[in-house]
């Protein structure tokens, strides 16, 4: 089932056993944020999908609902909200490329 990232965030702090106050206080994210990011009406950036999604121990392809690679989780998106999760999925697999390139050269 495809969640939308607002529901994702929600799954992901309830799975971590956090609230709302605790993951302000872990990542410095406003309360304003992370409310609107949880209800939908508010983008996160691309820092704070990040750093979101290191709290919570998942990939930002997990956070934003990215394992089809045909797109279709993004359809019903926002313009915008479909441009920070692509970019956030690059941004992943960019780091976690050079990550696995790191450690097989150590």
């Amino acid at each position: 089932m495809v969640h939308d990232l607002d529901v994702r965030l929600k799954q992901c702090r309830a799975a971590a056993r956090l609230q709302q106050k605790d993951v302000i206080a872990k990542t410095g994210i406003a309360q304003t944020s992370i409310s609107g990011y949880e209800n939908g009406t508010i983008t996160p950036t691309l820092e704070n999908l990040i750093v979101l999604a290191k709290l919570y121990g998942v990939s930002l392809d997990y956070l934003c609902s990215l394992p089809l690679e045909d797109g279709s989780v993004l359809q019903g998106l926002k313009p915008t909200q479909t441009d920070v999760i692509l970019a956030a999925a690059h941004e992943y697999r960019k780091a976690n490329a050079l990550a696995e390139n790191t450690l097989t050269n150590e």
